[in-house]
């Protein structure tokens, strides 16, 4: 959150100083943890910072590992226009695979400032850290509630009480004022 805010303050300072179109596109993956066939959710956001509108934006993420499959969405998206100040939410879904350590490369975008010029202004999202995938059995052990431990926990911890609560009312019954009762 930390590296969009610090982008997202970059990207205002550069459009304050220009009249152009600026798009900023945030990649995020919103699924944690990631686990072995089950579906993953990524999204991108694109702003428009600048003070142009954008024209013929292409937004491509085609960078996903090659062991994770495609299930829904698409992965290329085009959109007319974008006027400043605006923004809009591409989400699409992924399945990985095998399990691992992976790197989530940035989406691209395209865009031209103005509709009756052929120049295209490239850009990239922001990247996202290398990811870990887990088999479905390390996430259940991860988070499981640990049930076995707190009975034998429970037990342990009532042995301990129970002796030295045996031996108290055994006191209490045998002896009064500290001197033993007769029988």
């Amino acid at each position: 959150m930390f590296k969009f805010l610090l982008l997202l303050s970059v990207f205002l300072t550069v459009t304050f100083c220009s009249s152009r179109p600026n798009l900023l596109v945030h990649k995020a993956v919103l699924t944690k943890p990631i686990v072995v066939d089950s579906n993953v959710t990524i999204a991108l956001h694109v702003f428009n910072l600048g003070t142009k509108t954008a024209y013929d934006i292409v937004l491509e993420d085609k960078n996903i590992p090659e062991t994770w499959e495609h299930q829904l969405g698409l992965q290329t998206i085009t959109w007319d226009q974008l006027a400043p100040g605006e923004n809009f939410t591409h989400v699409y879904v992924v399945k990985p695979t095998t399990p691992g350590i992976y790197d989530i490369l940035p989406a691209t975008i395209s865009y031209r400032e103005d509709p009756s010029k052929p120049e295209v202004r490239v850009g990239y999202s922001s990247s996202y850290p290398k990811s870990k995938v887990w088999h479905a059995g390390e996430v259940d052990r991860r988070g499981k509630s640990y049930l076995k431990e707190w009975a034998l926990f429970v037990l342990f911890s009532g042995v301990s009480m129970l002796v030295p609560g045996f031996v108290y009312t055994q006191i209490q019954l045998n002896y009064e004022d500290g001197i033993p009762k007769r029988a």
